[in-house]
């Protein structure tokens, strides 16, 4: 599994569409999670995260829904196939 960090570089790499489609996936996936507002450590988390996805969305900008599905498809068959995202 790839770091934030892994994350956000391998997107910097990628075409627009692509960025665009990653960060939404991404969204979705840490939207899923349910956070407690009255807890402070969920509270930095969250604001983190939200840092962090604003970098994700100007970096996205332009990538197209179906590209990024197409990256998030091939970086979880890579995860499947014991193998990092982005050696595929």
């Amino acid at each position: 599994m790839l770091t934030l960090e892994e994350l956000i570089e391998h997107a910097c790499h990628l075409a627009a569409p692509e960025r665009q489609r990653l960060v939404a996936a991404v969204e979705a996936s840490l939207v899923a999670e349910v956070l407690t507002p009255a807890d402070a450590d969920h509270a930095a988390w969250a604001a983190e995260m939200q840092e962090l996805l604003q970098e994700f969305r100007h970096s996205a900008a332009g990538y197209s829904e179906t590209e990024i599905d197409q990256i998030v498809d091939a970086a979880v068959e890579a995860v499947r196939r014991g193998q990092r995202p982005g050696n595929v």
